[in-house]
């Protein structure tokens, strides 16, 4: 018997309860290729940050814009977006700049707690249809109280729901953990270039 007719026997086995586990699987490996490419996209190279702090450090903005246009991600797209707008920004600067790093550190953040629901709620549900399954199998023990392999295959059959959920809350939870990593670096990357934005061109301006 092949892979794919034991996985679904044990899905007909485990009863109703499977259906939402099914759903909460679905979601996960969804969430998480949705978030990878996205990430993938959307995350600058931590690289891009260190060596973009230096050069707005060392006053060398022209360098700095070239190196931001030249690169991908937000943290890039916000050193763009201030650098082309540094004219313009006046005292407004550290609110504009720290309003569009908080803006996209929330779109970074985005469906991370579904995962967090899933972590908690795949066990329950295979808690549930394990409960659900004792209960069928002890109120078919009536009458036969001597027919205890049938009973103890009853019970093999309650915890398979328990297993699956189980098994789906750890992959959630390794999911979550690799892309929260991600997110920090991000969150990281973001406020450092925010913060050289602010402080570079902020001196400059007390200059003029």
């Amino acid at each position: 018997m092949g892979f794919l007719e034991t996985s679904a026997e044990y899905f007909i086995r485990g009863g109703l309860c499977m259906w939402p586990l099914l759903l909460c699987s679905l979601a996960v490996v969804f969430l998480a290729v949705e978030r990878g490419i996205y990430y993938k996209q959307k995350i600058s190279k931590t690289e891009f940050a260190v060596e973009f702090c230096e050069k707005m450090t060392r006053g060398q903005i022209e360098e700095a814009y070239n190196l931001a246009v030249s690169s991908v991600g937000y943290a890039a797209k916000l050193a763009k977006d201030i650098l082309d707008k540094r004219e313009n920004l006046g005292s407004s600067l550290a609110s504009v700049t720290y309003e569009k790093t908080d803006r996209y550190l929330n779109r970074l953040s985005e469906h991370l707690d579904y995962l967090g629901v899933i972590i908690g709620l795949s066990p329950m549900l295979g808690l549930l249809g394990t409960i659900t399954g004792m209960m069928g199998t002890f109120s078919s023990m009536t009458g036969q109280l001597q027919n205890t392999a049938g009973v103890t295959a009853g019970l093999a059959e309650a915890l398979i729901t328990t297993i699956f959920g189980l098994i789906i809350a750890i992959v959630a939870m390794l999911v979550h953990a690799y892309l929260m990593g991600e997110y920090k670096k991000a969150d990281l990357d973001l406020n450092s270039v925010a913060d050289a934005l602010v402080s570079c061109l902020s001196e400059r301006q007390t200059h003029i």
